[in-house]
């Protein structure tokens, strides 16, 4: 659960809920609230972005889903892939899913997760997971040394 690997990331490098809210300009009781799975999606990724992680897109096989942009506008992008309309998707309101799609702010990360869920089928699984940020590549350039032999 989101919620519980955040409370991880802080616990493990020190943190209190307060200094971690300093941080992401949030209140204490709101990053409690994210802990315990029932915070917005927006205060998620705000958390996550601290501890230099990300909330993305997985395959039941563990691989990313390889789309940019908002996690709402992520799985509106799968659900057209797997050529589904949103009356498709059982178990979750049309008001919701259009919140979800359009990354309203007050999509909650339950919500998302279990959108993400309902959208897979026997084929397809998916599931909202904390992922460290990848360091970007540094290239090193080359130096035009000439060696000289003797």
């Amino acid at each position: 659960m989101i919620g519980d690997d955040l409370r991880a990331l802080r616990k493990a490098r020190g943190h209190s809920l307060r200094h971690l809210a300093e941080r992401c300009g949030m209140t204490h009781e709101g990053v409690r609230y994210v802990e315990s799975g029932r915070g917005f999606l927006t205060s998620a990724e705000a958390i996550a972005a601290v501890y230099k992680h990300r909330l993305v897109l997985v395959y039941g096989d563990g691989k990313l889903v390889r789309l940019h942009g908002p996690i709402g506008r992520q799985l509106a992008a799968v659900r057209r892939l797997l050529n589904k309309t949103r009356a498709d998707v059982i178990g979750m309101s049309l008001a919701d899913i259009t919140a979800i799609e359009t990354d309203a702010r007050h999509v909650t990360v339950a919500m998302a997760a279990l959108y993400a869920k309902l959208l897979g089928d026997a084929d397809v699984s998916l599931s909202l997971e904390l992922r460290p940020i990848p360091r970007p590549r540094v290239k090193k350039e080359k130096t035009n040394v000439q060696r000289t032999h003797c």
